[in-house]
C-alpha cells in the first residue's frame, strides 16, 4: 500500500504564488483527474509507493523523501514539496500533485482522455503544461472548458520523450528514476536526464476575462509513447482587457481600423497611435487619440498611397492600468485577391522562363479608377504528394493583361512535403489598369505516370495563393478645364512655369506614390516654381485656382 505522507503542497503553494509569481503567474492546482501515481516517495519500495510506471517498462520518478532502504538520500530527485520553477522560463512555477496520491495524467494509447479540474480559479492569457512521455514522444489535444461553457481546442501539441529532447521547453531535467520492480536508482547528469517539458498553449484574446472550468487532454497519436500531465500553470490574463479581431480595410487614402469591445470595458476608454514608423510604442508613448470604449471602429483619411502605416490600439483602465498595445499594420494604395476554387494542378513538363502550361490558375485583380499598378507581389505554397518531391516543382507569374511574366522559374528543394514560396516587387504588371489578369502555372518535373494536368505528384493548394498589387496615381494627360493652362518648360531642370487664364493659388507637385513633395502658392496668372531640389523623374503637377478650379499634368524634372 502507498505510504501517506502530510499534504504540504497547498500551503507551500500560497506561499510561493506571492514570493515566486509576481501575481503574473499562477500555478493551477489539480483538485481531480489525475489516474496515476507515477512519483515513488517516502520509506517504502517504489512499488508500493506508486501505482504504475512512466514508460509502460517499469521506470518511475522519484522524490527526494525516497527511502527505500532507511539509508537513501536523493538530491537530485524531485522536490518533496512538488514545487518547482521552470528551469526554461524561471518566473513559472509549476505545483505537481501530492507524491502520495495520484500525481499523473497517464494516456497510454490513441484516444485516451482525462480531463482536469482545480481548485483555484483563473483567468489567463496562456497556458504552459508541464508532462513527459516514456518509450517514444506523443501528441495530445488540449480542450480548455471556460465558466460560461464556450471552450478553447489546441490540436497536434507534441510532447517528447523523457531523454534527450530539445522539442519543447526543458521545465524540469537530471531527476533521476527508480524501477518499480527492484528500486534500481538510474540518473544521468551528463546529459540532464530525465527530463519534463512545458508546452505552451495561448489562450485567444476574447478568452482572457473567462474563468477556466476544466481542461481535457487527449493522446491523439498511435505511438508508443505514453503520455504523462503533471502539471499546469497559467499566465494571469491582464485586468485591462485588449481589444479582439483587429482589421483593417483601406483605398488608395484612407482607412477603416475595426475591431471587438473586450467582455469589461476600460474605463478610460481606448489609445490609439498611427505612425508610419515601426517601431513599437511603450507606456511613455503619447497616443494619438483617446476614442469612448464604446467604439468599435475608427476612419482614418489623408493618408499616403503606398506607404505602410502601423496602428496601434490599447485598452485604458487608469494611470496604473494600461493595456498592452495591439497593432495591425496596412498600405493605402493596395489591394488583394486569393484563390479559392480548390487546389491547382501541376502540369508534367522540363518548362522554362518562356513556357505557358495548359492547366493555370486564374486571378483578376480590380484596380480603381485613376491608378495604376506600380508593383505585384506573389505568395502561395506547394505540397509534394505520394512519389512527388519539392524539387520537382516549378513555377512562374504572368500577367495576361501586360503579356509580361517574370524572367525566371521558382523551385523548392526536398523531398515530400509543403514548400511556400513569396516573391515581392515585381514589375510584370506596372502600368495596368482597371480589371488585370494573372496567371500561376505551375509544373512537375516527375511523374508516377500521369503526363496531363493533375495534383496527384505536386500540387498549389487550396486558399494559399495571394496576388497582392501596390497602385499609385495615374500620369494623366494635361487637363484643359483651366482655361490658357500651360507647364514649361517641360521637361524642367530648375525652374518652371505655370500659367493659366485665371488667377493661380496654388501648385502642388507629388511623387507616383501621392506625396506631396512641393507646394507653392500664389497671386497671379503665372507663376515660377523653383523644383532644382526634386530628384530626378516622374511627377504629377496640380494647380488651383481662385475659383475652385483643379487641373493635373505630368511633369518630368531632369
Amino acid at each position: 500500500m502507498n505510504v501517506k505522507l502530510p499534504n504540504l503542497f497547498l500551503g507551500t503553494f500560497l506561499g510561493a504564488s506571492l514570493m515566486l509569481n509576481a501575481q503574473e503567474y499562477e500555478p493551477l492546482i489539480v483538485d481531480s483527474g489525475f489516474t496515476a501515481d507515477i512519483v515513488a516517495n517516502g520509506a517504502t519500495t517504489a512499488m508500493a509507493s506508486t501505482t504504475d510506471d512512466v514508460d509502460g517498462v517499469d521506470w518511475c520518478f522519484m522524490s527526494t523523501d525516497f527511502n527505500p532502504t532507511g539509508t537513501a538520500n536523493f538530491d537530485f530527485a524531485l522536490p518533496a514539496d512538488g514545487l518547482f520553477n521552470s528551469e526554461a522560463t524561471p518566473d513559472i512555477s509549476f505545483q505537481l500533485a501530492d507524491f502520495a496520491s495520484n500525481n499523473s495524467l497517464r494516456l497510454v494509447s490513441q484516444g485516451n482522455s482525462g480531463t482536469l479540474t482545480f481548485t483555484n480559479d483563473v483567468q489567463a492569457s496562456k497556458l504552459f503544461v508541464v508532462g513527459t512521455t516514456g518509450s517514444g514522444s506523443g501528441q495530445f489535444t488540449t480542450i480548455i472548458t471556460f465558466t460560461d461553457a464556450s471552450i478553447q481546442i489546441f490540436n497536434g501539441s507534441l510532447m517528447p520523450d523523457w531523454y534527450s529532447s530539445n522539442e519543447q521547453p526543458i521545465a524540469l531535467s537530471d531527476f533521476g528514476r527508480v524501477n518499480r520492480s527492484d528500486d534500481e536508482i538510474e540518473t544521468d547528469p551528463t546529459n540532464g536526464n530525465p527530463r519534463l517539458y512545458q508546452v505552451q498553449l495561448d489562450i485567444l484574446p476574447e478568452n482572457y476575462g473567462k474563468t477556466i472550468e476544466s481542461i481535457e487532454i487527449e493522446k491523439t497519436t498511435s505511438s508508443p509513447g505514453i503520455i504523462n500531465i503533471m502539471a499546469i500553470s497559467a499566465e494571469l490574463a491582464p485586468s485591462c482587457l485588449p481589444v479582439t479581431n483587429l482589421e483593417a480595410s483601406a483605398t488608395a487614402n484612407t482607412a477603416e481600423i475595426s475591431w471587438d469591445s473586450p467582455t469589461t470595458a476600460p474605463a478610460n476608454g481606448l489609445d490609439y497611435y498611427l505612425t508610419t514608423d515601426s517601431t513599437a510604442p511603450d507606456e511613455t508613448t503619447e497616443p494619438t487619440a483617446n476614442l469612448a470604449a464604446t467604439e468599435t471602429s475608427v476612419s482614418l483619411a489623408d493618408l499616403t498611397t503606398g506607404t505602410t502605416y502601423y496602428f496601434w490600439i490599447r485598452t485604458n483602465c487608469g494611470v496604473d492600468d494600461l493595456g498592452a498595445w495591439e497593432l495591425i499594420s496596412f498600405t493605402p494604395g493596395q489591394v488583394s485577391a486569393t484563390y479559392t476554387e480548390g487546389d491547382l494542378p501541376t502540369e508534367y513538363d522540363t518548362p522554362s522562363a518562356s513556357s505557358v502550361s495548359s492547366c493555370p490558375g486564374l486571378l483578376t485583380i480590380s484596380v480603381p479608377e485613376g491608378y495604376q499598378i506600380a508593383n505585384v507581389d506573389v505568395s502561395y505554397s506547394m505540397t509534394a504528394n505520394d512519389a512527388g518531391w519539392i524539387s520537382d516543382q516549378a513555377s512562374l507569374l504572368a500577367c495576361n493583361t501586360t503579356g509580361q511574366a517574370e524572367s525566371s522559374l521558382s523551385g523548392g528543394s526536398g523531398f515530400g512535403g509543403t514548400y511556400n514560396y513569396s516573391r515581392t516587387g515585381l514589375d510584370i504588371a506596372d502600368g495596368a489598369t482597371g480589371d488585370v489578369e494573372f496567371a500561376l502555372h505551375a509544373w512537375k518535373t516527375y511523374t508516377t505516370g500521369d503526363d496531363g494536368c493533375t495534383t496527384v505528384d505536386n500540387k498549389v493548394d487550396n486558399n494559399t495563393w495571394t496576388i497582392t498589387v501596390t497602385y499609385e496615381a495615374t500620369l494623366s494627360n494635361p487637363n484643359y478645364e483651366l482655361e490658357q493652362l500651360s507647364v514649361y518648360p517641360n521637361p524642367a531642370n530648375n525652374l518652371v512655369t505655370v500659367k493659366a487664364g485665371e488667377q493661380i493659388t496654388d501648385i502642388t507637385i507629388l511623387n507616383l506614390l501621392g506625396q506631396v513633395v512641393l507646394n507653392h502658392k500664389g497671386n497671379s496668372l503665372s507663376e515660377e516654381v523653383n523644383i532644382s531640389n526634386l530628384a530626378q523623374g516622374n511627377y504629377i503637377l496640380k494647380t488651383s485656382t481662385a475659383t475652385g478650379k483643379q487641373a493635373t499634368t505630368k511633369l518630368i524634372k531632369q
